[in-house]
């Protein structure tokens, strides 16, 4: 048993040698195939190590017992079967199996007799040969399949005992071309090696044949990279594979600096090629794709100038002077040439200015005034900076500027009076000149450009009295032709509307009539064009008394003036009476007589109007130059609280004042010229004096180095309402508001309107803290209305403007009032007073619209003489309306085919207008011609006679006789001035009552008509009715 248990040590010995072997032979393989890292070879080799101990002691200490031995004997042999057993546990056996001792000594004596003859080595003996048989296979594969290094690699396996080395082939090439690189592992021959590319793409590196050499050839490099390789957790240094890349002007701006005269503001342009200003600076900024080494730029003259870059930036400036072509060539710090950018430089000149006379035309005859207004006009594409007047006369050359512009404006007119009466020119001679215009050019210089030369021409004595004779005559004769082919016309018409009946040959008279009626009027329009030319002609010389010229100023002012289109329509309502109704032709052939004899009379009115069209315009001017001293008082006065010195300045409040004077004696003239407003001018004159005294006075303390700074402000304010005075008698003078007056007007109703609106939702607040608030603030806004519109009405000098002015501080009032009922909690008052507050604003809104629509006139509330002349104008065209209307329903009675319907309408009509001339009539207090009030009793006999007995021959008679009697009163307004001047105001025919072809139902505002007359015939609270109504009827006269 002793020798069996040292056989079993042994085996288990060389059993426990088998896994350490196993693990190193497996460990050769894996490191031989994969390299492995140290890490893995440290886990590998405790794992060995660990297995190892482990079956070794297990194998040591588990040497078999003497029951494991007779299992096997009894495996082996079965004649030991359940008797070896039994012997070798004799205790268990005899008191488990209760076995006799006897029977159990007889068995071990056998027992042991048989194995005695057996060779117990039989057991282990197969352990031992695959035992050694292991240990041989592990040993010839170790033996051949490792090495030192691998042994070294288990032995210590933190280290790796091999390195690596890597080499690029060339590390430097040009963009799209290629580098090899050379991996050669010491110590080691692995199969393959592992290439990492700029730390992001790594590739598998194969061995070149019959070497331990590893190669990679890396193609079309389009950039710098970083390469390494690594086996296991060896790696080499990082190689770096320049890549060459030729410089390229990658990006590039133009920064434009314009000469600093043209006023352009800078302006940057990406690429492209440079368009400039002959004198623009450009900085030229470039970017390129590498650092550069420097920058050349090259012209087309192949003059070259370098630029020194900052890494990969570069920039310069260029000036622009001429077309140029610029090659911009870049070398990087590589030494690699770019290739040439061209760019093209273009140049573009300062225009040359452009100046022309617009007036007066190139070849003239001397003035009479000896001076000529010369009106131009000239531009430039920056400016023009002066403008001279050249004039040449006997081989005498004369140059002078007469204007300088600062800022230079680019396209603008001037105007000059130009006095040449130093220059003594006789009979014969020639007077050249010409204008030239200078630009602002500070570059190469300003350019200049002239007109081309003009003449003036002093025509000799004997030329000039022949042609203007000649005209004369001309025209003379040409207006008596047609005044006396007027006179036979106007005979042939009353003469016809004197007979009873028209026959079939007076009918053919009437159409004679028509036709040299419309000869005689292409007659007069060629007159009136040969009387503008022989004025204009007349005006032109130098020799003719003022007395002749003045009066044929008059007359071709009257032709101008003349309109004959009412002419025109009455006759062609002839014309187709003649045609469709010739049983009213007597009636239509009074009419067109009556227009003829109204035509006439508007010859006389035209000369009214054109006197106070003149005053108007002269008292235009005269607010004009007001105005400009009153803006150069205020600059002065401005100076001096800026703390200028007042004996600098006192100079120009003198040449103010010179001005000043010159105003006044303007207003004293204009005065004298326009009767109807002379007191008013002369008021205003004396104010003007005032004004200029004041101003003497300042100039003088001025003067002596004070500030006079309260009689500055009350000259500043005595212009002020001096303009407004001026302005006010310019719109009395014409008879009417202005368009920016009645623009006005509607913002102070439109402000009226929304200060009521405001204070009816008020009365819906039920907070009494802000109930007051708000009528607190209500208050201001009425406040500054009652202050904007007393200054509005007082620039019309209208008394009516206190009435409107009291109802806003009415108003003002009782919003007050509100506010401080409601304060104090009353809220009951409150409401009261601003209801109140509510019907006075609406109050005003209506007084505006009243004002606007012409029902107050204009100062103390009586109407305008205007004002009255147009109304009377007005019915008389009213009264034509209802003639025409009585001539389509003639010749019918109360029963004949007449509607009483129709008949009733023109009664009442005709009923009405009679009403509105009495009305009228009490206002005139005798002021025109007729008795109106008898013509308005006339009129209401007519009325009732219509709704008696119908539309008969009498009634057509007496209708006529009253239009008569209409325009008759506006013959004169001031019996005073009966036998000096008539005026008229003609009424415009009335065309016949139909239907027009196309009906437009919608006012300017856009509202339907029909809604707003449904609109009106609504009923609405008391304190809006009069506001509501009033705006719907504005609707329906705008």
């Amino acid at each position: 048993m002793l020798r069996l248990r040292r056989n079993v040590l042994l085996v288990s010995l060389l059993e426990g040698l088998v896994p350490p072997l196993l693990g190193f032979s497996i460990f050769a393989l894996l490191d031989g195939l994969f390299i492995l890292p140290g890490l893995v070879r440290v886990i590998w080799v405790i794992l060995v190590s660990l297995v190892f101990v482990t079956f070794f002691v297990w194998n040591i200490a588990r040497v078999p017992g003497k029951s494991e031995i007779a299992w096997r004997l009894e495996k082996l042999h079965p004649e030991f079967q359940g008797r070896l057993a039994t012997v070798v546990d004799y205790n268990s056996s005899k008191d488990y199996l209760g076995y006799s001792t006897e029977l159990l000594k007889r068995t071990e004596e056998d027992a042991l007799r048989t194995l005695e003859g057996i060779n117990l080595s039989e057991l282990f003996i197969k352990r031992f040969y695959i035992a050694i048989s292991s240990l041989l296979v592990l040993s010839l594969f170790i033996t051949f399949g490792a090495n030192r290094h691998t042994f070294l690699r288990f032995l210590h396996p933190r280290t790796p005992y091999f390195s690596l080395n890597i080499t690029v082939e060339p590390d430097r090439t040009e963009i799209g071309g290629y580098s090899d690189v050379y991996i050669t592992p010491k110590e080691i021959s692995p199969r393959a090696v592992w290439l990492v590319i700029n730390d992001a793409e790594t590739k598998r590196v194969r061995r070149l044949a019959d070497s331990n050499v590893f190669h990679q050839r890396i193609e079309n490099l389009r950039e710098s990279m970083r390469v390494y390789a690594f086996l296991s957790d060896v790696k080499t240094g990082e190689k770096r594979i320049e890549v060459l890349i030729p410089p390229m002007l990658k990006d590039w701006t133009y920064e434009y600096t314009y000469p600093s005269y043209t006023g352009l503001p800078q302006y940057i342009q990406r690429r492209g090629d440079i368009y400039g200003l002959v004198g623009t600076s450009v900085r030229f900024r470039g970017e390129s794709n590498v650092p550069l080494k420097r920058v050349i730029l090259i012209n087309k003259n192949g003059d070259s100038t370098g630029i020194t870059p900052s890494e990969h930036f570069f920039e310069t400036n260029l000036v622009v002077t001429n077309p140029d072509t610029l090659n911009v060539l870049l070398e990087g710090t590589s030494g690699l040439l770019s290739k040439e950018n061209e760019m093209v430089i273009n140049a573009y000149p300062d225009d040359y200015p452009r100046i022309d006379i617009l007036s007066p035309p190139q070849f003239i005859d001397v003035p009479r005034e000896m001076e000529i207004d010369i009106k131009y006009r000239f531009a430039d594409d920056f400016g023009v900076k002066g403008v001279f007047l050249t004039s040449i006369f006997r081989d005498d050359t004369s140059r002078k500027e007469i204007a300088r512009f600062n800022p230079p404006p680019v396209d603008s007119f001037g105007a000059l009076t130009w006095d040449f009466s130093d220059i003594v020119m006789l009979p014969g001679d020639t007077l050249l000149y010409r204008l030239t215009a200078h630009d602002n050019d500070t570059f190469k210089g300003p350019k200049a450009t002239s007109t081309p030369l003009y003449r003036i021409r002093f025509p000799l004595l004997g030329e000039l009295y022949e042609e203007i004779a000649s005209e004369t005559d001309e025209v003379s004769s040409s207006m008596e032709s047609v005044m006396e082919k007027l006179d036979k016309l106007h005979k042939r018409i009353e003469a016809l509307t004197e007979k009873d009946e028209l026959s079939a040959r007076d009918r053919e008279t009437i159409e004679n009539i028509i036709s040299k009626h419309e000869e005689v009027e292409s007659e007069l329009a060629e007159v009136t064009k040969m009387t503008k030319e022989l004025v204009d002609r007349m005006e032109s010389t130098i020799f003719l008394d003022e007395e002749t010229l003045e009066k044929m100023r008059k007359v071709d002012e009257l032709m101008k003036e003349l309109e004959t289109e009412e002419v025109k329509k009455a006759r062609e309502k002839l014309r187709e009476t003649l045609q469709k109704n010739p049983e009213l032709l007597k009636e239509a052939l009074k009419n067109f007589n009556i227009t003829e004899e109204e035509f006439k009379k508007r010859l006389e009115n035209t000369i009214d109007f054109l006197q106070k069209l003149k005053h108007s315009q002269q008292l235009q001017d005269i607010v004009n130059k007001l105005d400009e001293i009153q803006k150069r008082h205020d600059e002065l006065k401005e100076a001096l609280e800026k703390g200028a010195n007042p004996e600098e300045l006192a100079s120009d409040e003198n040449l103010l004042k010179e001005e000043m004077e010159g105003l006044t004696r303007a207003l004293e003239e204009l005065s004298q010229k326009a009767s109807e407003m002379g007191n008013e001018l002369l008021k205003e004159s004396k104010n003007a004096e005032g004004i200029t005294n004041s101003m003497q006075k300042a100039a003088g303390s001025m003067q002596m180095g004070n500030t006079p700074s309260s009689l500055m402000n009350k000259i500043s304010e005595d212009l002020s309402t001096l303009s407004q005075n001026l302005r006010g008698l310019q719109n009395m003078m014409m008879g009417g508001f202005s368009e920016e007056m009645k623009r006005e007007l509607r913002k102070k109703q439109l402000a009226s309107i929304a200060l009521s609106l405001e204070q009816e939702d008020i009365l819906r607040e039920k907070n009494a803290s802000e109930f007051a608030d708000r009528e607190n603030a209500l208050s201001e806004g009425i406040s500054t209305l009652r202050d904007d519109l007393s200054s509005f009405l007082s620039s019309l000098r209208c008394s009516k403007g206190e009435g409107t002015t009291r109802l806003l501080e009415s108003a003002l009032s009782e919003a007050k009032k509100g506010s401080k009922r409601a304060g104090h909690g009353d809220m009951k008052g409150a409401l009261r007073s601003g209801s109140r507050s509510m019907e006075l604003l609406n109050a005003v809104a209506f007084e505006l619209f009243a004002l606007e629509d012409g029902m107050k006139g204009m100062a103390g509330g009586t109407p305008s003489l205007a004002q009255f002349f147009q109304s009377l104008a007005q019915m008389a065209q009213a009264q034509i309306g209802l003639n025409q209307l009585a001539q389509s329903l003639f010749p019918m009675g109360m029963g004949g085919q007449n509607s009483q319907s129709e008949l009733a309408e023109l009664a009442r009509r005709q009923a009405e207008l009679a009403r509105s001339l009495r009305e009228m009539a009490k206002g005139t207090e005798g002021r025109v011609l007729g008795d109106l009030e008898g013509v308005a009793n006339d009129m209401e006999s007519v009325a009732s006679d219509i709704e008696k007995y119908g539309v008969t021959e009498e009634i057509l008679k007496r209708q006529t006789k009253l239009l008569k009697y209409l325009l008759t009163a506006q013959k004169s307004i001031y019996k005073e001035r009966e036998s000096v001047r008539r005026i008229s105001k003609p009424g415009r025919e009335f065309s016949d009552i139909v239907a027009p072809d196309s009906l437009v139902l919608e006012t300017k505002r856009g509202v339907s008509q029909r809604d707003v007359l449904e609109a009106l015939k609504e009923q609405y609270p008391r304190q809006y009715e009069r506001l509501i109504r009033a705006y719907f009827r504005s609707l329906l006269t705008e």
